[in-house]
């Protein structure tokens, strides 16, 4: 696939997997026939007189990985500001509540630690009878 553009500020930007040249070059093998390469040339030649596709599929690498570092740096801040509101919100909830609503709240965080405590240990527990039954079905049907 190739895509050759021109902006409107007359700049022209190409992309191409593997390279515009190599589409072009295999486009114009799979139509060997003369006056069909000389038009679709001649019309190339004509929209993008003074254009260099291995240069053009340069420049649009450059600017698509300029692109992605800045993506990536936008999706990093928003996480960060997401994190800071989080963490002002709790701070925030935490001037509003009294020394009860506190004393609470941390006996409300020792239950649940509890509770999930428990669950995790169930959970490890039902593994274990999980392999020792696929164990004990691999012994009978000779996988072992």
């Amino acid at each position: 696939m190739a895509v050759i553009i021109r902006s409107p500020g007359n700049k022209t930007f190409s992309f191409g997997y593997p390279c515009v040249q190599a589409i072009v070059d295999h486009y114009l093998s799979m139509y060997p026939e003369p006056l069909a390469n000389t038009y679709i040339m001649q019309q190339f030649l004509e929209n993008f007189p003074n254009i260099e596709p291995g240069s053009l599929n340069a420049e649009y690498t450059v600017v698509n990985e300029g692109l992605l570092f800045y993506r990536q740096q936008s999706e990093v801040l928003t996480k960060t500001e997401r994190v800071a509101e989080d963490e002002q919100r709790y701070k925030r909830s935490l001037r509003i509540m009294n020394n009860e609503d506190l004393n609470s709240f941390e006996r409300d965080l020792i239950k649940l630690h509890g509770i999930v405590a428990q669950q995790s240990q169930e959970l490890q527990q039902r593994q274990v009878k999980v392999m020792q039954y696929n164990n004990a079905m691999g012994a009978v049907w000779g996988f072992h």
